[in-house]
């Protein structure tokens, strides 16, 4: 189940619930933003074998990854790593271009050093970009949203959900059953 709930808490003011979330950030939070969220890759190929507490470990090291290359690369937001394993990328700038173009070169940046270091590969989906804090959880949703969609298309890479990720999942997914029992 997802906590939509949780994505509000982190951007209230970090002095009260998040204290990770340094004050520099605070004003960032005031532009353009969207959730990036990036997985291993667990439904296929040697990723697929691996245990939980395997995965778990792949996940931290995919995370270590990704708050470096936004340390290396000078990329505005801050990252938070998920209960399920996935890393929730919070990335703000001027504009939808600036924030698409950031959410690729961190992708493929942390997807490069994260192949090399274990092998492995992983996702990512970017969810619409929005002007409003409190419109976060949207593209939270999306983002998610896309990570199922990718694996029901059987796609890999960086997904931009900038028409609506969710667009007819639902109705895919329930073709896929009826598909699967008749």
């Amino acid at each position: 189940s997802i906590n939509w709930p949780r994505i509000h808490i982190l951007f209230l003011p970090a002095s009260t619930l998040c204290p990770s979330v340094s004050s520099e950030f605070r004003e960032e939070i005031q532009t353009d933003g969207a959730i990036l969220l990036l997985e291993v890759d667990n439904w296929c190929g040697p990723c697929a074998q691996l245990s939980v507490r395997e995965h778990g470990v792949y996940s931290m090291i995919l995370a270590q990854q990704t708050n470096e290359v936004m340390a290396q690369a000078h990329i505005p937001g801050f990252s938070v790593p998920e209960p399920d394993g996935k890393t929730m990328v919070y990335l703000s700038g001027e504009d939808a271009f600036q924030i698409q173009k950031n959410a690729r070169t961190l992708y493929k940046r942390a997807l490069n050093h994260f192949r090399l270091q274990t092998s492995m590969s992983a996702s990512g989906a970017l969810g619409r970009v929005y002007s409003d804090v409190l419109q976060m959880d949207q593209s939270y949703q999306q983002a998610r949203s896309l990570l199922v969609k990718r694996i029901l298309d059987g796609a890999c890479g960086l997904q931009v959900g900038d028409k609506g990720a969710d667009y007819g999942i639902y109705t895919r997914l329930h073709e896929m059953a009826t598909d699967l029992y008749s």
